[in-house]
């Protein structure tokens, strides 16, 4: 009986932490030793849980509604402002002369793409057209060297030549690539100005023109270049009219070894006689 009685003792002690800790959670302020009312705060308490429960729920329903709406609303703007960008585009377009300068920039981008790759062979790398950014700025030559965009009227006149030339030969590629051709490219002088160099690169890229199929003809005084075209007429003035005539191999030879100024007029003379 004594154990018996011990035991239960023991448990009650237990219960009695028990409860005491249940309502220290539900901030209850009765006595342990009022079980009663401690089960009746605990129901409170689960009564209070289950409605915040369903209101938490009820709230995150009514939340994911209008996060799906602010979905929708969010790309209706990225729509919105698509069209906008798209239609601020046309107004700028349609404008007087705006398609004009447009179409203009778009072609003269796509010829100095074309172009720079011929002006960076001629010129050994050195120089590159740069890109201009709207239609109203000058075109200029990028040099490579310093990194630097020049204006034409800073190069030399070789260097403008060699440009000139390069922007011609972008010219006819630039058409060749579209589906339209030049038959053929005529050049009349410039290259004088030209170092031995720079002369050879400008024949051997006007050489790489003939060999697809176009006419070159090419209007110079200078030896150097006649000495490297295969066909050369020749044409003096005389006191009657000009005189031309077809050089064969043996004369192209013996005028390019003459030396220049009035010996090189006088072997011309010579050679069409």
């Amino acid at each position: 009986a004594n154990a018996q009685i011990e035991q239960a003792a023991t448990a009650a002690k237990v219960a009695t932490e028990v409860l005491s800790d249940v309502g220290r959670r539900l901030d209850a302020d009765q006595e342990p030793a009022d079980p009663e009312a401690v089960v009746s705060a605990a129901n409170a308490a689960r009564d209070d849980a289950n409605f915040d429960a369903r209101t938490a729920a009820s709230d995150r329903a009514h939340f994911a509604a209008a996060f799906d709406d602010v979905l929708a609303l969010r790309a209706l703007l990225h729509e919105a402002e698509e069209l906008e960008r798209a239609l601020t585009d046309l107004d700028k377009a349609l404008k007087p002369g705006a398609f004009l300068k447009w179409l203009t920039l778009r072609r003269s981008r796509s010829l100095l793409v074309h172009a720079s790759r011929r002006l960076g062979e001629i010129s050994g790398g050195k120089y590159s057209f740069a890109d201009p950014v709207d239609d109203e700025v000058q075109w200029s030559v990028l040099d490579r060297e310093s990194g630097q965009p020049r204006s034409p009227a800073s190069l030399s006149g070789g260097e403008q030549f060699i440009a000139s030339l390069a922007l011609a030969l972008g010219l006819v590629e630039m058409m060749a690539r579209s589906g339209g051709r030049l038959e053929s490219l005529f050049l009349d002088e410039g290259f004088g100005s030209l170092d031995r160099n720079n002369l050879d690169a400008a024949v051997e890229a006007l050489g790489t023109v003939a060999a697809k199929g176009r006419m070159v003809g090419v209007i110079s005084h200078v030896r150097a270049v006649a000495e490297q075209v295969d066909h050369v007429l020749a044409v003096t003035r005389t006191a009657a009219g000009s005189r031309v005539k077809w050089l064969s191999q043996a004369q192209k030879s013996r005028w390019s070894l003459s030396d220049a100024g009035s010996e090189a007029s006088e072997a011309m003379r010579g050679l069409l006689e």
